[in-house]
């Protein structure tokens, strides 16, 4: 986004988020004003966050991020934003920063994953679906009987 950026991000404790992207904002600003010799902050407020604590919501949550770049008309599919984590949820092209969610994972073995991800290629093309679920459980379905 030319704007803005989503993380989804899983922390261990209660405050290692606000942590690492207070590190980072301070990191980034340090770099921005010392190459373009200028002075100020860069950010409009502080970062926003959203207690993700279900898996209906989180798998809500990564259509929602990787299809932005579609919604907002930067590219026509989610494969052509290159910042994006669909490339290693969708296909399994390997990313350093990118892990996989353990939601995710739950829904197939290690053995199934390239199934699924398939499954989730056709979902996030279903951008207009608004119960995701029953379209996961018979990609899911699907690629289990396959087996």
């Amino acid at each position: 986004m030319s704007s803005h950026a989503y993380l989804l991000i899983t922390s261990a404790d209660g405050d290692g988020i606000s942590k690492v992207l207070q590190h980072i904002g301070r990191r980034y600003v340090d770099y921005i004003n010392k190459t373009y010799r200028r002075l100020g902050t860069l950010w409009e407020g502080r970062h926003k966050g959203r207690l993700i604590d279900d898996e209906h919501y989180l798998l809500t949550c990564y259509r929602y991020i990787e299809l932005n770049p579609v919604t907002a008309a930067m590219v026509e599919k989610p494969e052509e934003y290159p910042w994006s984590s669909y490339h290693y949820n969708t296909v399994g092209k390997p990313d350093a920063i990118v892990t996989t969610h353990k939601c995710y994972m739950k829904l197939a073995s290690e053995f199934e994953i390239n199934g699924i991800r398939r499954c989730f290629s056709i979902i996030y093309l279903a951008m207009k679906y608004e119960n995701v679920w029953p379209l996961i459980r018979s990609c899911v379905k699907a690629v289990l009987r396959r087996r």
